[in-house]
C-alpha cells in the first residue's frame, strides 16, 4: 500500500491559508497608516501575502498526481469532468456577475474574451499579463494549460503522466523562449511573448512562462512523498515542521518581488516541502478548522475580489473614499469574506462539483453495460 492510499493532510493545511494569505494581501492597506506605532503593518505584515498563489501552484501539481494515481475506467474524459466542473461553473458565474454589475463597462467581446480564461493583454508585465476581467482569474489560465499538458502526459503513458508532463513543459518553456526571445529565464517576471506569436500567443506565452516550473515542482513532491520510505519520528517530524515556520516568517522578514522560483516561489517550494516532509515523518496536521478552509479556499479566492469592489461602491456611494483603516475593519472585511466564500462553496461550487461526479458515474455504468453487451453468451 503506498502512502497516497491514505488521507493526506498537510496540503488542506497549505490550501486554506494560502488563500487566506491572497485575501490579506488586497486588503493590507486597510492596516496602512492606521497605527502610529507601527504605520507600516499592512506592508510589513502581508507585503508577501501573495504567495499564495505559488503554494496554489505547486498543490496543483501534487494533487493532481494523486487524483490521477488510479487508473479508472474513462480516465481521460473523468479528468476532463472533474476539472471542468471543478474550475469553470463558478468562474464563469462570478465573471458574469462581475460583468453585470461593475465591470458593465466593458463590452460583450471583452466578457467573451475573459470568459476562455485568457488575459486581457500578452504584451504586458509578467506573470500577469493584464488580468483577467475578474481579477484573481489571471491564474486559473496557468492551471488550465498545466491541466492540458499534463492530460497529455497521461495519454501518453499513464504510470509515467508526470515525469511525461514535467519533460513535455521543459520542452515547451525552453523552445519558446529561444524562439521568440533567444534566452532562457526561470525568473517569474520573464514573458516569452512575441508580436510574431500572433493568434497563438495566449498559449505559448503562458508555456513559456517559468511559473510553469512550480506546477513541476509540485508534481516531483507527490512522487517524493509517494516513493521516499521514511519511519516515524516525533523529534525528526518536528524539526522539519519548525522549518516550515522559519521559512513562513521568511514572508516577513524578506521582501520578495515576483512570483516564480527565483523569489516567491523558492519560499512556497521550502513551506511546502517542509511541511510535507513533517508530515512523512508522523505530524499529522489535521483539524476541522484547516479542513474548512481548505474546502472553501477556490470560492474564497475567486469571491473575495468581488466583495473588495462592492464594498468600494458602497464606501464611495455615502461619499467615503478609502477603506476604514485599523485592525477591526481588517478583520471585519476578511470575515465577510469568509462568510460568503462558505455560502458559495455550499451552494454553488459543491453542487457543480457533485453534477460532474454524477456525469463519471453514468458514464462509468454506460461502458460496463456496453462491456457486458459485448461479451459472448
Amino acid at each position: 500500500m503506498t502512502k497516497t492510499s491514505h488521507k493526506i493532510y498537510f496540503i488542506e493545511v497549505l490550501r486554506g491559508p494560502a488563500a487566506l494569505l491572497v485575501v490579506a494581501y488586497h486588503i493590507a492597506g486597510i492596516l496602512m497608516g492606521a497605527y502610529s506605532f507601527w504605520p507600516g503593518m499592512g506592508r510589513d505584515l502581508f507585503r508577501n501575502g501573495n504567495i499564495g498563489v505559488d503554494i496554489f501552484f505547486m498543490i496543483s501539481g501534487f494533487i493532481i498526481c494523486y487524483a490521477t494515481r488510479n487508473r479508472e475506467d474513462n480516465y481521460r474524459s473523468s479528468f476532463i469532468i472533474r476539472r471542468f466542473f471543478r474550475i469553470y461553473p463558478l468562474f464563469i458565474i462570478c465573471l458574469t456577475i462581475a460583468w453585470l454589475t461593475y465591470n458593465s463597462g466593458y463590452g460583450y467581446l471583452d466578457y467573451l474574451h475573459s470568459a476562455t480564461l485568457m488575459q486581457n493583454n500578452y504584451a504586458g508585465k509578467a506573470p500577469f499579463f493584464g488580468y483577467n476581467m475578474l481579477y484573481p482569474a489571471w491564474t486559473i489560465a496557468y492551471e488550465v494549460m498545466f491541466y492540458f499538458v499534463f492530460y497529455l502526459g497521461m495519454c501518453i503513458n499513464h504510470k509515467y503522466r508526470g515525469f511525461i508532463t514535467a519533460i513535455l513543459l521543459l520542452m515547451a518553456m525552453g523552445t519558446i523562449q529561444l524562439s521568440f526571445k533567444g534566452e532562457l529565464s526561470v525568473h517569474g517576471h520573464f514573458s516569452s511573448y512575441s508580436p510574431d506569436m500572433g493568434a497563438l500567443s495566449p498559449p505559448l506565452t503562458l508555456l513559456g512562462s517559468p511559473l510553469m516550473l512550480e506546477f513541476i515542482i509540485g508534481m516531483g513532491c507527490y512522487y517524493l512523498y509517494n516513493t521516499l520510505r521514511t519511519s516515524e519520528s516525533i523529534a525528526v517530524s518536528s524539526l522539519f515542521l519548525t522549518s516550515s515556520v522559519i521559512a513562513i516568517s521568511m514572508m516577513y522578514f524578506v521582501d520578495l518581488n515576483n512570483h516564480g522560483i527565483t523569489e516567491k516561489g523558492i519560499v512556497a517550494a521550502a513551506i511546502f516541502i517542509s511541511l510535507m516532509l513533517s508530515e512523512m515523518t508522523g505530524m499529522k496536521l489535521k483539524s476541522k478548522v484547516s479542513k474548512f478552509f481548505s474546502d472553501i479556499s477556490y470560492s474564497l479566492y475567486l469571491t473575495h475580489a468581488m466583495i473588495l469592489k462592492y464594498y468600494t461602491i458602497y464606501l464611495k456611494d455615502i461619499g467615503i473614499n478609502d477603506f476604514p483603516k485599523g485592525v477591526l475593519s481588517f478583520f471585519s472585511i476578511l470575515a465577510v469574506c469568509i462568510v460568503v466564500a462558505y455560502i458559495v462553496h455550499i451552494t454553488v461550487e459543491k453542487w457543480f462539483i457533485n453534477i460532474g461526479k454524477k456525469i463519471i458515474t453514468l458514464l462509468s455504468t454506460k461502458e460496463n453495460n456496453n462491456s457486458l453487451e459485448r461479451k459472448p453468451t
